[in-house]
């Protein structure tokens, strides 16, 4: 036999090495990957809470683009969720359906946060077919007074008007639902 095909033989009965990693460090890689993305979630979380109000929140009054005038007051007795939001964040058009339907069940103020004068805000809720009850906070006074560092951002506040939870960024219907149940007790 010549050499190259002994050489082959030989290899052909030995095992292939792969490179493939065992799976307790493959487990242990996405755990840190893992723990790295929650890291980042709560730093992002903590930034966007970091001037939020807790306590009673700001009372304020106003006009639905719709036309009825409001008072926060006028809400004391039922839980009520307050969401920032504008026309211009992607996040908050992923929230736009949320927040609707959850208007239909529980009281909402929806507040439309630096996102365009009432013309912008009526050309936008037209154009993605919404009907919530928005307020305009062009210049940010409201956002302020209640703290929000970014959007979207809601505030659920129980019967006697003290804010009871907040969640800023992405959260789901039945998140918000349960936070709305739990604050009526």
């Amino acid at each position: 036999m010549s050499e190259q095909t002994e050489t082959a033989a030989s290899s052909a009965q030995e095992p292939q090495k792969t490179t493939k990693k065992p799976l307790k460090r493959r487990i242990l890689g996405w755990a840190i990957e893992i723990l790295i993305l929650l890291v980042i979630i709560i730093g992002i979380r903590s930034y966007m809470l970091k001037d939020a109000i807790s306590g009673e929140a700001p009372v304020f009054s106003g006009q639905f683009l719709d036309g009825p005038s409001m008072n926060l007051r006028d809400y004391r007795g039922k839980p009520v969720l307050v969401y920032f939001w504008a026309p211009w964040c992607p996040i908050c058009g992923l929230m736009d359906g949320t927040i609707e339907n959850l208007a239909k069940d529980y009281p909402v103020i929806t507040v439309a946060y630096q996102g365009g004068d009432n013309a912008a805000i009526r050309a936008h809720l037209q154009k993605e077919g919404l009907q919530m009850p928005v307020l305009v906070d062009d210049a940010g006074k409201l956002g302020s007074a209640y703290g929000v560092q970014g959007i979207p951002n809601s505030f659920i506040l129980d019967s006697q008007g003290q804010v009871r939870f907040i969640e800023p960024g992405l959260t789901s219907s039945w998140g918000l639902r349960a936070r709305l149940w739990l604050a009526g007790f």
